[in-house]
């Protein structure tokens, strides 16, 4: 009587394991179900213009990506949970962008797709004529200028963390008929690395931006001068009288990105950075045949609402801004290469808070220096162990031999 009670009890206490176990299992995914990792909002009333935000539920933070105006990446923090964004069109005509609570942390301006010419020596972008003398030098489109034709609308929010966000840009202007220009944005809420090259680390609160450019039309191209390179001009929001600090960093390995030993990066507060490989593609398929080098160069603006005005975001930031924007120029290729006047560029950077991502020693690395140094080591002991055999067998034999001369005489 006794035995069977204990078993009774013992599987009415499994039972009610089991139910707490399944209970807790639809629990976590109904938390699931109800609030999703990302919220995505398209705030658009035509084909021609877009704001996108990208809200990173687990980590409060806004991501956001402006195409009103001249293209405009941020990323908002969310310190109070009572934030709201409102944006006001005229008919079919952005008019304004108010943000109530939320608080900006970096981001950044994409101003010119400049084309300038190649000299025989010496430096090739002239920052100095650039700012002072454009003329002849230099065939600039302005982002400001482009009208949009958005092509893929809604937004892909799903549980892997991963949004995009796709546009295609065509230049309306004479001279170029057509440009496309395509940006993709991946925000983040977890920690991993990209599937395709350059294949970037990444962590929560971060987003890849993707440039890709097609189509363009080189204008400065002649017999004198038989090619041309391209240049993007953006402007860094930085706050507080923060200043923009440039690092780059070498490594061994080149497991994740062929070819490329460096990673740069630009950081405000050490807490805040645009991450990027010196590298980028003149075709679809990345690899080292088609790559092409960039150069980073940087200079800055004294008037920050002047040159703030054609963005969507103008209202809104002149408002949140206590510094000045920092000019950047991201300048690709080098002479002699086979990508100068590609009819196609791609680049990638990565926008983010924290520390910037480095890229640690890779299995396969670590395998071939373990090989590299074991193998000799892994050698020199069986040797080692050799010769003490052989030592130890000479010495027994010639016991024995010496034993064997001598035989005792009674």
């Amino acid at each position: 009587f006794t035995s069977k009670t204990k078993t009774t009890e013992l599987f009415h206490e499994m039972k009610l394991l089991l139910v707490l176990l399944v209970t807790s299992l639809l629990s976590s995914a109904l938390l699931t179900t109800d609030k999703p990792p990302f919220q995505c909002n398209n705030y658009s009333n035509n084909n021609n213009e877009g704001i996108y935000t990208i809200y990173d539920t687990a980590n409060g933070i806004l991501h956001v990506a402006s195409f009103v105006g001249e293209p405009t990446f941020l990323i908002y923090s969310t310190p109070n949970g009572t934030e709201s964004l409102n944006i006001r069109w005229n008919d079919t005509k952005f008019e304004s962008v108010t943000l109530s609570g939320y608080k900006l942390l970096y981001g950044f301006v994409v101003r010119n797709l400049i084309e300038f010419k190649v000299a025989s020596a010496g430096i090739h972008f002239d920052l100095g004529k650039f700012v002072t003398n454009r003329t002849g030098s230099f065939n600039i489109t302005s982002f400001s200028n482009l009208k949009y034709n958005i092509t893929h609308l809604p937004l892909n929010c799903n549980e892997t963390g991963r949004i995009n966000i796709s546009l295609q840009q065509q230049n309306i202007s004479s001279n170029l008929t057509q440009l496309d220009i395509l940006f993709s944005l991946q925000a983040y809420s977890t920690g991993g690395r990209l599937d395709n090259q350059p294949r970037y680390s990444y962590r929560g609160n971060n987003s890849v931006i993707d440039v890709v450019i097609k189509n363009y039309q080189y204008n400065l191209t002649t017999a004198a001068t038989p090619a041309s390179r391209l240049a993007l001009e953006l402007d860094f929001i930085t706050l507080n009288n923060s200043k923009l600090s440039f690092t780059s960093k070498k490594n061994i390995d080149d497991e994740f990105t062929p070819a490329v030993f460096i990673q740069n990066s630009l950081s405000i507060q050490r807490d805040r950075f645009l991450y990027w490989k010196p590298i980028a593609y003149a075709d679809s398929i990345r690899t080292v045949e088609n790559s092409m080098m960039v150069t980073y160069l940087n200079g800055t603006y004294n008037n920050t609402r002047e040159q703030l005005n054609t963005t969507g975001f103008y209202h809104s930031l002149q408002n949140s801004i206590n510094s000045t924007l920092e000019r950047s120029f991201f300048i690709f290729g080098t002479d002699g290469d086979s990508t100068l006047n590609t009819d196609y560029l791609y680049f990638r950077m990565e926008l983010g808070l924290g520390v910037p991502p480095t890229d640690s020693i890779s299995l396969p690395l670590i395998i071939a220096i373990g090989v590299g140094f074991g193998l000799p080591v892994f050698g020199l002991i069986l040797g080692i162990i050799g010769l003490c055999f052989f030592l130890a067998y000479k010495c027994c034999f010639r016991k024995r031999t010496s034993n064997a001369r001598y035989v005792m005489i009674n």
